[in-house]
């Protein structure tokens, strides 16, 4: 078979671990509602950073000049300012009652967003002025009716609690106005179906937030049973629903679900309920107040002494663990995880405690600076300047700009805005209360302290594998008589450890086995080609990329007693079939390139698989948001081969498609082995979709792909698909046919550093690149096997060594911040242990396979 060159791209990715420390700040007065805070220039400020560009960027010092007798034509018409005039911006933040310091701490991002612009913009000075939003509809709705009624008011930064927003986005945008919230999060405001169309943010959406609380809940403590409060807030509810139905997707039983009111101080009854459901953890993501009473009475109702508690970003604050006092020790809180912020996160600290002489006070200081930022990116787009000095700020154009922004380098990461405005670039960690006497995330030392994603050097630092497996000993004894349930592996010695793949190595696939196995073999050679003494012996089958061919190869495998574990498969059809039988054998397989859910789902998962590959709803959900959010489709088909990876990636592809509010016109399947694709995009040609996606293998792929430029109305059809095609085999196959086309794969860019030594080994031991995409993968699911094999092996005086069947498992489901070349793996009690990174590729050139070079092909387009 003839093979390309397969160049990968390898870029360390350095982020800056940077965590913001919070002090208790001293009540301030709430401002008079109409207080002008009047910003003073800085002469040495940093300006603002242009969309794309480095933060260090100047802003634009003058505006566009205006044609010869301009005239607003804006159909919402524009603000008007005159020579020497103020551009006036206005916030609508909690800054009073219990929530204040989230207030505060948001309105600090933006005076040090305007310090950094020099408190100018455009050569007007800005003025802040601002509303007490509160925590409340009414609040919202108050602070928002003053503001809409100044119409010198160009922009809007705030409301904090979504409650403030449902009310208020409504009127600021009937207002013609924009606002930008740096920490709503509740997924009704930019819902297609209620956004309203002036509301933008910077924060996280709670459909982020909730999963990663509900995934620590059951992935990472355990947790099978639990129950949620709200407060009746849009924030609140949606949280712990969002919450609710990704723990019931996990496997796990959502026993009780609760509400208390905003003002309510007695939590015992709603407590006692719960308790009489026996959850392991009780979730309740709303505010200070309730969320301190809901955490101290939880420690005196009996059954829920040792319930796990876990709050969310409403309550990230120091003026929470003092109300709670010492109840809080132990409970979770999640919230935006500082430490992957940009590295100028850093420098804005540094200015904060120069600027009010502590740190910051809760979580969203950073989205306010990048709300503040983004506004003044937009004005200085769409405002133009007429002869006699007056400067337009037509409101329409302002809201498109914002609609617009793409990859704007902001503190908190790279925003891109979407339509219902999500420009968010949202990265959530757990934090625990080890001290509530203390509030200092900065220190990892100290409390709350990050407990996931598990940070480098938590549990004594990542697991590097290559010394921890060359230098292992095993357990030594007198003599051993397993007892393991599953029986042991008996090595005598001077006798091989021998592993097994299974993969698909020959057929139109082959390159995707191939390149899995080389990464086997590299493995092999970096631990010396020997284990705990031992000379490693790999023996393989052929599992093709079919249920039939997963099977045999199954079967022969499961009958060598001798075989302690096995690498594979590559494909989910194969594994479907495979992985019972695998498992039945008392063996252990781990899977480089299987991405169906369906493996790895509770009610399905065998008990002796795991996959160090992404799960396809990873793969699913980056692929339907390029397509709506970048590339701006709002119609899409989808077509799968009837594989369980196809059909299952279509799957999650259309229901988050739909999620985001695209329309899935069709869903259609062929069968592998057909030719003659045309009545099938005959038939999707008739639905009129903006995009195809068909996350299918190689030939069949190709074929979609040349015969689709063949079918009237698909001309002009975006095509797009997965990591199955990802492979110089396809293009040539597809041929210029493919030019211009996506693909998802796993991002080489995010991996880590030890991967550019691995390509060097590559290319030294067979003469090429890889050829796929899961050669990483491939290699560290050997090292995974290689360092639980170390963790568990038992040696008697003869030399016998003893591999127990079930504590190798054991000791794989328990791996945790083991450093791969693909990230640091972690793995779950159904065999998840990716640590996953998807991009997006284009075929910009069909006649070359080169994604090492970013001015080659396929070029990465996204993540940016």
């Amino acid at each position: 078979m003839k093979r390309k060159i397969l160049l990968f791209l390898y870029v360390l990715v350095v982020l800056s671990l940077i965590v913001s420390a919070c002090s208790k700040a001293t009540p301030t007065p709430k401002p008079e509602p109409t207080k002008v805070e009047q910003a003073t220039k800085a002469p040495e400020a940093t300006k603002a950073p242009e969309a794309t560009k480095a933060p260090e960027a100047k802003p634009t010092p003058t505006a566009k000049p205006a044609e010869e007798g301009y005239k607003c034509d804006d159909p919402l018409g524009c603000v008007e300012i005159g020579p020497g005039e103020p551009i006036r911006i206005a916030y609508m933040l909690v800054v009073s009652g219990p929530n204040e310091t989230l207030g505060i701490d948001s309105k600090r991002g933006i005076e040090i967003a305007i310090d950094d612009v020099g408190g100018e913009l455009l050569g007007h000075p800005i003025e802040l002025v601002g509303e007490d939003s509160q925590c409340s509809p009414e609040g919202g709705q108050a602070a928002a009716q003053k503001i809409a009624a100044d119409k010198s008011i160009v922009g809007v930064i705030g409301t904090n609690c979504s409650s403030a927003a449902k009310n208020a986005a409504p009127i600021i945008s009937q207002a013609g106005m924009v606002m930008i919230s740096p920490s709503n999060t509740a997924p009704y405001l930019t819902d297609p179906k209620t956004h309203s169309p002036g509301y933008f943010r910077t924060a996280h959406n709670d459909k982020v937030q909730g999963r990663v609380a509900a995934e620590f809940a059951y992935n990472e403590l355990g947790v099978k049973k639990a129950a949620t409060i709200h407060d009746g807030s849009v924030y609140a509810e949606q949280l712990a629903n969002v919450f609710a139905g990704v723990f019931k997707e996990l496997g796990g039983d959502v026993v009780a679900q609760e509400a208390v009111n905003v003002g309510d101080t007695d939590m015992h009854p709603v407590l006692t309920t719960i308790a009489a459901a026996k959850p392991e953890l009780i979730y309740y993501p709303i505010f200070i107040a309730e969320g301190a009473l809901i955490t101290r009475q939880a420690k005196e109702v009996p059954g829920l002494e040792k319930t796990h508690l876990m709050g969310a970003d409403g309550m990230f604050s120091p003026d929470f663990v003092e109300a709670a006092g010492d109840a809080a020790k132990g409970m979770y809180l999640t919230s935006p995880d500082f430490s992957a912020f940009g590295s100028a996160y850093k420098e804005f600290l540094k200015k904060h405690e120069e600027k009010y002489g502590e740190k910051p006070l809760s979580a969203f200081h950073a989205h306010a600076y990048d709300a503040t930022m983004l506004l003044f990116n937009a004005i200085k787009k769409v405002a133009v300047q007429t002869k006699d000095g007056k400067l337009y700020i037509p409101r329409q154009a302002l809201r498109d700009a914002l609609a617009h922004t793409k990859n704007f380098k902001g503190l908190t990461g790279n925003l891109t805005c979407n339509e219902y405005g999500d420009c968010a670039d949202p990265h959530i960690a757990v934090y625990q209360i080890t001290d509530p006497n203390e509030w200092n995330p900065d220190d990892p030392n100290k409390s709350p302290v990050k407990v996931w994603p598990k940070a480098q050097k938590a549990m004594g630092g990542a697991i590097d594998p290559i010394p921890a497996i060359t230098s292992a000993q095993p357990k030594k004894v007198e003599s051993y008589t397993c007892d393991d349930p599953l029986g042991c592996v008996e090595v005598p010695k001077g006798d091989p450890i021998r592993i097994a793949y299974m993969l698909v190595v020959s057929g139109p696939n082959e390159t995707l086995g191939i390149d899995s196995k080389r990464g086997i073999e590299i493995a092999i050679d970096d631990v010396g080609g020997e284990l705990l003494g031992h000379p490693i012996e790999l023996v393989g089958e052929d599992s093709q990329c079919s249920p039939e061919g997963g099977q045999a190869a199954a079967q022969k495998i499961a009958a060598d007693k001798s075989i302690v574990g096995v690498i594979g498969t590559n494909c989910s059809s194969a594994a479907k079939n495979a992985a019972p039988i695998i498992s039945q054998a008392g063996m252990v397989m781990i899977s480089p390139s299987n991405t169906a859910p369906y493996l790895t789902d509770p009610k399905t998962h065998s008990p002796g698989y795991f996959r160090t590959a992404h799960n396809d709803k990873v793969q699913g959900r980056v692929a339907a948001e390029f397509a709506y959010n970048e590339l701006g489709v709002k119609k899409a088909a989808t077509i799968h081969d009837g594989s369980v990876y196809a059909e299952q990636l279509a799957n999650v592809f259309a229901g988050v498609f739909k999620e985001l509010g695209g329309d899935v016109v069709a869903q259609e399947a062929v069968n592998v082995g057909d030719t003659d694709m045309h009545p099938v995009l005959t038939t999707i040609a008739a639905a009129k979709p903006e995009l195809i996606y068909y996350p299918i293998f190689i030939a069949e792929g190709a074929l979609i792909t040349r015969q689709a430029k063949e079918v009237p109305g698909l001309e002009k059809t975006h095509l797009m698909g997965a990591d199955g095609m990802f492979s110089p085999d396809f293009v040539e196959a597809a041929g210029d046919a493919a030019k211009g086309m996506y693909l998802t794969s796993p991002d080489f860019s995010a991996f880590g550093s030890a991967y550019k030594e691995f390509l060097k080994k590559h290319e030294e031991k067979y003469g090429e690149k890889p050829l796929s995409a899961f050669h990483a993968h491939a290699y560290d699911g050997t090292m995974m096997l290689f360092y639980a094999i170390t963790k568990v092996a038992v040696e008697d005086a003869n030399g016998t060594l003893y591999i127990p069947r079930q504590a190798l498992r054991d000791a794989l489901a328990s791996i945790k911040n083991f450093k791969g070349l693909t990230g640091n793996l972690a793995c779950d009690v159904n065999g998840d242990c990716a640590d996953p990174h998807i991009a997006v590729y284009q075929i910009t050139n069909p006649d070359e396979w080169n994604p090492d070079d970013p001015n080659k092909s396929p070029v990465k387009v996204y993540p940016k």
